[in-house]
């Protein structure tokens, strides 16, 4: 975590909003008193993750037209039937001032949906707002547009943001047959989401040492207790080769965590591997480093 003077703080947090109006740092007028934003994306949606929905509302300019009232953001947590289970209200802006309005909100069971909302009170028009952003956590840090997950070129899917964090591409020796690489983070984990594993196998310059065998990346979803859920192993890279192994999985109910290996058979020593990456689909595509390892 980064530090300011001794002390742990949020540098900044990724923004999980893509693609909402305002974006893009404009100024917008609610066209009405209490004004949808859009919705944070179901995939981010997992009980119990705190989650913050920070705003910029920017009266100032305009108080003469606004009279004497209020601006907030809203935080509303529904089932899939619609029905509100928590709404959580930001701190509030007045009709003469700029200033950033923060609500959050710990997603409570059965969460199918949360809509992001501007309020105002006792204003003769709406109140004006941009630079929406939500983020893990409880605390608001400064926007930063939303990295995005999938890129197409030609209707080929050319790019899939990787979502492991802390992770680099250096070539190493797995010190074990069924070797462990990392979990992929809760906050990725949704039921009936695709997921895909890749691995770069590099055995080819150790081809004398490491026999007839071959290696494969593998995908396990585990259920609280630690049962095994669901295995999906990858395409094997022979002991003379190199190449990429990729593993895909649909995340089964009741995960609790899916961990990533890389497996060897008929080696007399251990695979050599590097470039993890997990994305969201069923296609692998070339490694690239998690967003939030570029933008700490």
């Amino acid at each position: 975590m980064s530090t300011i003077n001794g002390k742990a703080c949020v540098a900044n947090g990724r923004n999980l909003i893509a693609g909402i109006e305002g974006i893009n740092k404009t100024i917008h007028q609610a066209p009405g008193s209490f004004q949808w934003i859009g919705n944070v994306p179901t995939k981010f949606i997992k009980a119990g993750e705190p989650l913050c929905f920070s705003i910029f509302i920017n009266n100032a300019p305009h108080t003469e037209s606004l009279a004497q009232g209020s601006a907030w953001c809203v935080m509303q947590a529904a089932d899939v039937s619609g029905n509100k289970l928590l709404g959580k209200g930001g701190n509030s802006v007045s009709f003469d001032a700029d200033g950033i309005s923060q609500a959050s909100l710990a997603v409570p069971t059965a969460t199918d949906s949360i809509g992001l909302f501007i309020e105002t009170d006792k204003m003769s028009q709406n109140a004006y707002y941009g630079n929406p952003k939500v983020e893990f956590g409880t605390i608001a840090t400064p926007l930063t547009p939303a990295p995005v997950d999938k890129v197409f070129s030609d209707g080929k899917q050319v790019y899939g943001r990787n979502i492991l964090a802390g992770i680099d591409r250096t070539i190493r020796q797995a010190p074990g047959s069924f070797q462990w690489v990392t979990n992929v983070s809760t906050k990725f984990i949704k039921v009936g989401e695709p997921l895909c594993f890749s691995a770069f196998i590099n055995n080819a310059p150790h081809a004398g040492a490491l026999v007839q065998g071959t290696a494969h990346c593998i995908i396990q979803a585990k259920d609280v207790s630690g049962k095994i859920l669901l295995q999906n192993n990858g395409n094997a890279i022979s002991f003379d080769a190199d190449g990429i192994s990729q593993a895909n999985l649909v995340v089964p109910t009741a995960t609790d965590s899916i961990l990533l290996f890389v497996e060897t058979d008929g080696m007399s020593q251990n695979t050599y591997y590097g470039y993890p990456k997990v994305e969201f689909g069923n296609t692998a595509t070339p490694w690239t480093p998690a967003p939030e390892d570029v933008l700490k």
